[in-house]
């Protein structure tokens, strides 16, 4: 009777944990909303095709005019997440077969020589910072010390019992 009650209050506190952990890890890790914007357009003015990707809050597709500017671009986008990598913002196009980093920073501030002139069916993509700790390293540590609190409350009950 006592082996009973003690592994009835280690399984259920091993699984209430579990379910704990299992909601912290979604939190947040969700995908984005993707949208399509069409900028409002003027007689005579060309609207090129963008792909905006990565850490931006409304990652998508953006027919906007051809002179627009990376600021503007993002702000479109309802801006940066908080873990954007603004510093290193990478625009490609596979037909031209071209590859550029930015730093919005210095875009910002005029500090680059030119400014970026976007062409049609360039991709700008955004990157994230990388974590001091990957989510899986976290994984592993919460399932670890799930097991030992559990092994340490299964102890704890059996001294008392």
């Amino acid at each position: 009777m006592k082996f009973i009650r003690t592994f009835l209050v280690v399984y259920s506190l091993f699984i209430s944990s579990s379910q704990v952990f299992a909601n912290g890890f979604n939190a947040g890790v969700g995908l984005g909303k993707t949208s399509e914007f069409v900028f409002q357009t003027y007689k005579n003015q060309e609207l090129i095709s963008l792909r905006l990707l990565g850490a931006v809050n409304r990652a998508g597709l953006y027919h906007v005019p051809k002179d627009i500017r990376l600021v503007t671009l993002l702000s479109l986008a309802g801006g940066t997440t908080k873990d954007a990598e603004v510093e290193e913002i990478v625009i490609g196009n596979e037909s031209k077969k071209t590859v550029t980093e930015i730093n919005l920073y210095e875009a910002i501030n005029k500090q680059v020589d030119k400014e970026y002139e976007f062409s049609s069916n360039d991709t700008i993509f955004v990157k994230h910072k990388r974590p001091f700790i990957s989510n899986d390293s976290w994984k592993i540590i919460s399932v670890i010390s799930v097991l030992l609190t559990t092994a340490l409350t299964a102890i704890a009950i059996n001294d008392k019992i």
